[in-house]
């Protein structure tokens, strides 16, 4: 029987048919018991019990049949050697398309280990796929961060700045020296004073909070100190009179409150806490009109104010791809443009240069 639907068939399909009647045999057998019964049942009539012999009879016929065709099923899979060629074929016919379920009429075969047959419980092979190809890993940010660091050069001639003469003149005011106006401090091709920070697109989510240490501004031989400061948005800054003598302190704001009050000497400080990123903003005295100082409010700690010797230096930048901007107080000088994709790295130092010069 096997070589003869082996020959009829391709191996595939062949096994395929003999796990079928394999399956049909058992329902048949199940048939059988289900329709004896030992003893004549009451009620029933001769002929009824004649129709029962009959179909004892028929489902003893096939049950025979089927029974011998099932029987080489059981050892089918021993034909020819291997039935791993017959596993293979099981999954696709030749030319790549899958045999039809002979039970649905479509859909793949079913797996053998659930026909009951010799094979129960194997495993049909799935066809080998070539695999996705992996994707490499992405780079995590770890939070850590790097700095800006530069210098600030002065290309040109440096417009002289007037010496401010009415200190020398009111009382408690008096330097060792009599200072000039502080608007553009240049020392060896280097400027001071220019404010340069990060502007633009940031990760808001890494902002710090704001320092709960307070930023002093002092008036101090009649003029600010410093002159030129950043400061955190959220962060106090306390304008306090170290002089012998009165001030009064104006904030001039766009986008914050601007207080006004006069500090007696001795009296407690001007206390202003800024909650919204502004460029500057302005703080003066209407006492001594030469006094003034400028608060640059952004909402981080990424800042810097380039030291006398024109260098600076923003740390804790978290690692990433911004614009830096750059202001200075004067109308009067030609600043350099905002810098755009500045790359930081962790653990590393970026380094620029920005040029000044006369307008």
């Amino acid at each position: 029987m096997c070589g003869i639907l082996v020959g009829a068939y391709p191996p595939a399909a062949a096994l395929h048919l003999l796990r079928d009647l394999q399956s049909e045999v058992a329902s048949s057998l199940r048939l059988a018991a289900n329709a004896y019964t030992p003893t004549k049942m009451p009620h029933k009539s001769d002929s009824h019990h004649q129709g029962l012999g009959v179909m004892r009879k028929r489902s003893a016929t096939l049950t025979s049949l089927l029974l011998a065709l099932a029987i080489p099923a059981l050892v089918c899979t021993s034909c020819g050697g291997s039935d791993e060629p017959v596993k293979r074929a099981m999954t696709s016919a030749p030319g790549g398309a899958p045999y039809s379920n002979r039970s649905t009429g479509s859909g793949p075969a079913p797996d053998p280990g659930q026909s009951g047959g010799a094979n129960a419980g194997a495993q049909t092979p799935e066809p080998t796929v070539a695999d996705e190809p992996v994707q490499a890993a992405q780079p995590v940010d770890t939070g850590e961060t790097g700095s800006i660091s530069g210098v600030a050069l002065w290309n040109g001639s440096v417009p002289a700045m007037p010496v401010l003469e009415a200190i020398e003149s009111t009382a408690g005011c008096q330097h060792g020296e009599t200072p000039r106006k502080p608007t553009i401090v240049v020392s060896d091709g280097k400027l001071a004073g220019a404010f340069v920070y990060i502007s633009g697109k940031y990760d808001e989510s890494k902002i710090p909070p704001p320092s709960t240490e307070p930023l002093v501004l002092d008036q101090l031989g009649c003029m600010f100190n410093p002159h030129v400061v950043g400061v955190q948005v959220g962060r106090k800054v306390l304008a306090k009179n170290s002089d012998p003598l009165a001030h009064n302190v104006r904030v001039s704001a766009k986008r914050n409150d601007g207080p006004n009050r006069t500090i007696a000497p001795g009296s407690d400080p001007l206390a202003v806490t800024f909650d919204r990123a502004e460029v500057p903003v302005l703080f003066a005295c209407d006492l001594h009109p030469w006094m003034s100082a400028f608060v640059c409010v952004v909402e981080h700690p990424w800042f810097a104010v380039t030291a006398p010797d024109g260098t600076f230096k923003i740390e804790g930048v978290p690692a990433g791809t911004y614009d830096v901007t750059i202001w200075h107080e004067s109308s009067r000088v030609k600043r350099p443009k905002k810098l755009k994709n500045v790359v930081v790295s962790s653990n590393v130092d970026t380094p620029l240069e920005l040029t000044f010069q006369k307008k």
